[in-house]
């Protein structure tokens, strides 16, 4: 178990972007405590390199409702991130995280491209 928190510190502190990729994928495979392994996800959702912040959003989504935490920053992550893979994988990852909230986010979503009543 302590490869978890290795794990972490490399997504969270490596300066090589392919080490943070694939940290990023296969750290909580190796068995890292939640509690350890959400926030360095949550961290890595704001990487600089977009495959590391697709892969955390996806190990996120795996973490299930472990990676309630991770709310916020999903969707964060729905609406601003630069690149839309990131985006799908961010929505997928909420699904899985909180079901409640990705019906929120839909519902959002859909506010935001229909018109508003009385057309303001």
């Amino acid at each position: 178990a302590s490869a978890g928190p290795a794990g972490a510190a490399v997504l969270k502190h490596d300066t090589d972007a392919f080490a943070r990729r694939r940290a990023a994928g296969v750290v909580e495979r190796i068995g890292a405590d939640p509690g350890v392994l959400v926030p360095a996800l949550v961290e890595a959702l704001a990487d600089p390199d977009a495959k590391v912040r697709r892969l955390a959003a996806a190990a996120l989504g795996r973490q299930g409702g472990a990676a309630r935490k991770g709310v916020p920053t999903l969707v964060r992550a729905i609406f601003r991130d630069a690149s839309k893979s990131v985006r799908r994988r961010a929505a997928s990852a909420l699904e899985r995280v909180d079901p409640e909230a990705r019906t929120a986010v839909a519902g959002l979503i859909q506010a935001l491209i229909e018109p508003a009543a009385g057309g303001h």
